[in-house]
């Protein structure tokens, strides 16, 4: 197994299958994309319904869904869901249930026997026996709206299941319920690279200089590292992301985010602002689904985003408390490395004989395979790297507290910032941080989920599972987790930083970079930037501007550090040509503007700078794991040593380069690279040019004659280091720099809390729904590409008013 996984293609057999329905049978296939998107009648009767229900859409296809019961309410959000997003509640369940190979065929056999070892549909068995009544009510009022909507649609389901020959899945509670293993693993398991890819730089570099560049600031955590170092030569740290393929991202991406809550005091109307954008993979349809849920008599009315095959809102408002979400980076993973003979392996000094569970991989169109999964007392054995290793991982552990549907609908009806402080308590996975505030001008942030307390050591490396000694005992307390409320400084920002130093040591020492919450902090604190002069109240428009803010502090940082001494090198060598480009980076004012040819020079230049850097001493492979991540101890170690031995090229005889030297080598490489890719005409350089996105369907790739699937590729604003964060893993291929802008922005949302929430706004891409030839499909693309904001209505008098009344639901007998 390899460090990257290349992307696959859906199998021949499945392809040919595809040419052949379009071909033969495109009428049928036609009616199933009309059809699916529809319900026969206006007015649906249903003995699941106890009263009247009205579903209202606006333009983009945004439901405001109005009942007068609760559960007639979260059964409607289901049923509604599964009408616009059918086949990735299809795709959810698979995975949930380790099922992709049932519709994508083999080459995603080692993406199900993960997910049969994870056992995700276990860990929500185990969620269900820990919800009461109530709450086990709502989960299957949402499941019982999805399933009816599956069978009243069985011959006119989406074109995705008649192309691929699916019948829909009907959903379980369990399976409603672990779509939150997914949230974790998508959000925790960027910490299971991290180990991997900090070993790897232990094992190339030593472990003191490998702290140098991957930095820890806890003395005790370095103590740690050092003292361990013998017990990790050999382990091997190749690893792949068998969902990566899937989703169209690079291995275990993970999650980013930005944002914010800003009090009372600080703001031009009084009343506290929340920013919020979520950084995630970009993908059709998006991850996000927008909605209004309302109760007639006001006892639950919520605006925001909810997420496939759970109900609620995840992210937004209610009637008296706002709220935002970001990663908070807590180490919830160990990767374990077990002494084993195949059949056997050793722990707590006995060998122990290993659990072995033969799974049946149904594969489409193809014979059942027989795989193995091998397990011991402390988990299974993963099959995503060439070791043996365990992962002891908090989403496994069975804990009482662990209730994410206690915990959101909580959220969801918190009337102050102290009850959802108290709600987050059920919420042991994913690992969040939380910003709220509410209608008394009051705001806050909590961290959530479980942080082990661990018997000895931390989990930045893999450590020995062989030992009881690397056990946990426990959890540290949620009351004693962060927790900020009404700060002296009137703000608090989230981008996957920590709140404060509470378990600082059980924080991922790789956080997410601290430019953006730098650039953010400082935008907040100082107005000068934003209205000229300094201590002047801030409003929404405000927001908008700092949501959409590309300077980049890394250049910013670096750049002056190096463009006298590049200037002394061309002056000395008469590289006359250089100097246009150093021209565009001295009078550049560091912002990733798309049409921007300084922004290319630099985001090339510190590419091919950093490998310049290290390619004398680490793999090719594990820079491009770290070159994001080395950007800021690389510009510490300008400001204090350019003739650090990092700039050493330990591979020429006789000679110690410097700073000034790699980077002026690094620029001619730059200009090399530039002029092979965009031509000699440096104006032509334009960040538009090599910094793409592109929205991508699953199916995308495989069947290009259908059109339209995919949306892009688009050239936008923005970088891996500014608020408008465009994740990129950029690579050298043959001396070519490739991007790959795979995550971004998945939705931007700005809330004044107010007692009439009139003023909400946000966008969200592409579209509402997942049908192709919906005007829902991609309609929120444009607005999402030129920050066009859209004003969200809450009020249900203003609903009833403008938006359209599109199906009424009562009690009956159902109509067929």
């Amino acid at each position: 197994m390899g460090w990257f996984v290349e992307k696959k293609k859906i199998t021949p057999r499945i392809l040919k299958t595809i040419l052949f329905i379009i071909l033969v049978l495109s009428l049928g296939v036609y009616s199933g994309f009309r059809n699916s998107e529809d319900d026969i009648f206006t007015n649906l009767k249903l003995s699941e319904i106890n009263a009247e229900v009205q579903v209202y859409r606006d333009q983009k296809g945004i439901p405001t869904i109005i009942a007068q019961d609760l559960n007639d309410l979260i059964f409607v959000q289901g049923y509604e869901f599964a009408r616009d997003r059918s086949f990735q509640l299809q795709i959810f369940h698979a995975i949930v249930n380790g099922e992709l190979s049932e519709i994508f065929g083999s080459d995603l056999i080692e993406a199900d026997v993960l997910l049969k070892a994870l056992n995700f549909k276990l860990i929500g068995i185990k969620a269900e026996a820990r919800l009461d009544d109530f709450y086990f009510g709502l989960i299957q009022s949402y499941v019982n709206g999805i399933n009816l909507y599956f069978e009243r649609h069985e011959f006119n389901l989406p074109w995705e299941f008649q192309v691929l020959g699916l019948d829909s899945n009907l959903w379980e509670v369990s399976d409603s319920l672990a779509v939150q293993a997914l949230l974790s693993y998508n959000f925790d398991f960027a910490n299971f690279k991290q180990e991997l890819v900090r070993l790897q730089v232990m094992q190339q570099v030593g472990v003191n200089r490998s702290l140098e560049i991957l930095p820890i600031n806890d003395i005790m955590v370095k103590q740690y590292l050092q003292n361990d170092s013998s017990s990790y030569t050999d382990l091997k740290t190749t690893f792949f992301d068998p969902l990566a393929n899937l989703f169209r991202r690079s291995d275990f991406q993970g999650f980013s985010a930005n944002s914010w809550v800003l009090a009372g005091s600080q703001t031009e109307t009084g009343n506290a602002i929340i920013a919020n954008d979520p950084h995630l993979g970009f993908e059709i349809p998006s991850f996000w689904y927008q909605i209004n849920l309302q109760l007639s008599d006001n006892t639950f009315n919520v605006q925001g985003f909810a997420i496939p095959g759970f109900p609620f809102v995840i992210v937004g408002h209610n009637m008296d408390v706002a709220w935002g979400i970001s990663p908070s980076n807590i180490d919830t993973i160990d990767l374990l490395y077990i002494k084993n003979n195949k059949t056997h392996y050793f722990y707590d000094e006995t060998w122990r004989k290993f659990e072995v569970e033969e799974v049946d991989i149904h594969i489409a169109g193809l014979p059942t395979s027989k795989r193995v999964i091998y397990k011991t007392e402390i988990g299974s054995v993963l099959n995503i790297t060439d070791d043996w290793y365990v992962i002891k991982w908090t989403m496994l552990e069975n804990v009482e507290r662990d209730q994410m549907t206690r915990a959101f609908y909580q959220v969801n009806i918190a009337k102050n910032i102290n009850n959802v402080h108290e709600a987050l308590r059920y919420l042991t996975a994913p690992n969040l941080n939380f910003v709220f505030a509410d209608n008394s001008n009051n705001i806050g942030a909590q961290n959530t989920g479980l942080i082990p307390v661990r018997k000895i050591g931390y989990g930045f490396i893999p450590k020995n599972g062989s030992s009881i000694t690397e056990a946990w005992l426990g959890f540290i307390d949620y009351d004693n987790m962060s927790y900020l409320e009404n700060p002296n400084n009137g703000f608090i920002v989230s981008t996957g930083t920590k709140l404060d130093e509470k378990n600082s040591k059980s924080i991922s020492s790789d956080l997410l970079s601290n430019y953006r919450n730098e650039r953010i902090s400082n935008l907040l604190a100082d107005t000068t930037e934003l209205k000229g002069e300094s201590n002047v109240k801030l409003g929404i428009a405000d927001m908008e501007k700092i949501q959409g803010d590309i300077k980049n502090l890394a250049a910013a940082e670096i750049l002056p550090l190096l463009i006298s001494d590049i200037q002394e090198e061309i002056d000395f060598t008469s590289d006359q040509h250089l100097q246009p480009i150093l021209d565009e980076l001295d009078s550049w004012d560091y912002k990733m503007e798309k049409t921007s040819v300084a922004a290319t020079i630099f985001a090339t230049f510190r590419i091919l700078f950093v490998e310049a850097i290290f390619s004398d001493e680490l793999e090719a492979h594990t820079i491009r794991l770290v070159i994001n991540d080395v950007l800021e101890p690389v510009s510490g170690m300008l400001i204090t040593n350019k003739t650090d031995p990092w700039f050493d090229d330990i591979n020429t005889l006789n000679r110690t380069e410097d700073a000034s030297e790699i980077a002026y080598n690094a620029l001619k490489l730059t200009n090399e690279n530039l002029e092979a890719k965009l031509g000699d005409n440096i104006e032509n350089w334009k960040w538009e040019k090599i910094h793409l996105i592109s929205y991508n369907h699953v199916m995308g790739d495989s069947a290009p004659f259908l059109g339209g699937l995919n949306l892009g590729p688009t050239g936008v604003n923005g970088s891996t280091f500014t608020i408008n964060s465009f994740q990129e893993t950029p690579k050298l291929v043959n001396n070519e720099i490739i991007y790959e802008s795979t995550f971004g922005p998945s939705f931007r949302l700005i809330m004044e809390v107010n007692t009439i929430w009139n003023n909400v706004i946000g966008m969200h891409a592409p579209g509402m729904s997942g049908h192709l030839t919906s005007e829902h499909y991609d309609d929120g693309y444009g607005e999402w590409l030129t920050f066009t904001y859209t004003i969200w209505l809450f009020n249900p008098i203003d609903v009833v008013l403008i938006q359209e009344l599109t199906i009424t639901y009562s009690h009956g007998e159902d109509n067929e």
